[in-house]
């Protein structure tokens, strides 16, 4: 089990946001925790180790991430 899930964080009311790393972009967006938990399931990771590669930039099309 991940040492931090993503229930732990929408309890702990934290915001995670996600970073473009593409150099000449570098977008950053606030991720929808519950959102994330609806997709994903409660007990699924909320560190970076949990959620690298998940994610594709909407501005610059990015896909996948480095």
């Amino acid at each position: 089990m991940p040492q931090k899930t993503l229930a732990d964080t929408l309890a702990a009311r934290e915001t995670v946001y996600v970073n473009c790393a593409h150099p000449m972009c570098g977008r950053s967006t606030k991720l929808d925790i519950q959102a994330l938990i609806d997709r994903l399931g409660p007990d699924h990771g909320s560190m970076h180790q949990d959620l690298v590669g998940r994610f594709g930039c909407l501005k610059c099309s990015r896909w996948p991430p480095p």
